[in-house]
């Protein structure tokens, strides 16, 4: 690129090109603005843009390097047809696949690959992502789940059921009233905001888990459940915890079951 022109990596969708459902167009109808279709899939047009939208693009292209900067795949992005002349460069694949007037630059690829080659493999970050992301017909948020180009994971998720908190088991006790005695050992949960977690969203009204086995009630000390450790195996939370001080089990929790029963601090 020898151009002394600005450069400007611009995102596509949700930022210069529009999904029917993410138009989010809270006008009366009539009011709503002419649109240019650029993307058709599977016969159907897909994406969208403004015509006021369309005339700044070209504008803009006219002024710098537009360079197209997307999560998207090369075939994904060769779909999309933007007003004006084709973008000459384009990146793809999160940075995975570097465009050159539509052709991948193969280096650039490689290089990318070998710069990966000591992360988790993709597999493997595939089987955390599946086991942390409940499918939405079990419960869940996870629409589908998907690898791309053998370099990154993503999932299209329903968003109003994506958990919307860190959520953490604790242990508390209630002192008993008998001298010599600890009192009772319990397990509670709680919420925690994911950009403060200083702040509480949601707790569990009272215990969710207490002593009720006899390897609970009687031990070392009894009337204990202490968690220590929490494993979540899909829409399950398993809760490793010791006993009495003199076992260690595990307990299972329906995830799901123990957010609708938390309750708002008041």
């Amino acid at each position: 690129m020898t151009s002394s022109a600005p450069v400007v990596c611009a995102d596509l969708d949700r930022t210069l090109i529009y999904s029917p459902s993410a138009l989010a167009l809270d006008v009366p109808d009539a009011l709503a603005p002419r649109l240019l279709c650029v993307e058709v899939y599977r016969g159907a047009p897909l994406s969208f843009l403004t015509e006021a939208a369309a005339e700044d693009l070209v504008s803009l292209a006219g002024a710098a390097v537009l360079v197209p900067t997307t999560s998207r795949l090369p075939e994904q992005l060769a779909r999309v047809h933007l007003p004006g002349p084709p973008a000459r460069y384009a990146i793809a694949s999160n940075g995975g696949h570097l465009l050159v007037d539509g052709v991948q630059d193969v280096d650039w690829t490689a290089r990318v690959r070998r710069a990966v080659s000591s992360s988790a493999p993709v597999q493997a970050v595939h089987e955390h992502v599946r086991a942390v992301g409940l499918p939405l017909v079990d419960g869940g948020f996870v629409h589908s789940l998907r690898t791309a180009s053998g370099l990154f994971v993503y999932a299209v998720v329903e968003r109003d059921r994506v958990p919307d908190g860190w959520l953490e088991i604790y242990h508390g006790n209630r002192h008993s009233t008998r001298p010599g005695e600890v009192g009772t050992y319990y397990a509670g949960a709680v919420l925690l905001d994911p950009n403060d977690p200083a702040r509480v969203l949601r707790r569990s009204p009272g215990p969710f888990f207490g002593p009720e086995a006899d390897f609970e009630v009687a031990g070392f000390v009894p009337n204990v459940v202490f968690p220590t450790g929490v494993v979540r195996d899909g829409g399950t939370i398993l809760v490793y915890y010791g006993a009495a001080d003199a076992f260690t089990a595990v307990a299972e929790f329906s995830e799901r079951e123990l957010l609708d029963a938390m309750t708002t601090p008041g």
